[in-house]
């Protein structure tokens, strides 16, 4: 599936590390995409998103997030939390 509300969205290392614009503008079927790994076409779920925009430039794009970017990020907080408490008991 192509996604359509991410610019530049682009294999570094393919079916492994991408690289891309801000995901604030996502689309919730993008999202949905990206996070189950569709998107990429392996199947496999997104694991992290390393975000390198400083902290004005992720202010701003918080303040202009849509229904997609936040089920998206929503979603990440919630299994990164759930992965990260099974990892310590």
């Amino acid at each position: 599936q192509t996604i359509q509300t991410v610019k530049n969205l682009r294999p570094v290392i393919p079916e492994s590390v991408y690289r891309s614009a801000t995901l604030d503008g996502l689309s919730v079927s993008d999202a949905r995409s990206l996070l189950d790994g569709s998107a990429f076409g392996c199947g496999s779920p997104l694991a992290a998103v390393i975000d390198l925009r400083n902290s004005d430039e992720i202010r701003k794009g918080e303040a202009e997030r849509g229904e997609g970017a936040e089920y998206f990020y929503s979603v990440l907080t919630e299994d990164g939390a759930a992965a990260a408490a099974a990892a310590t008991t």
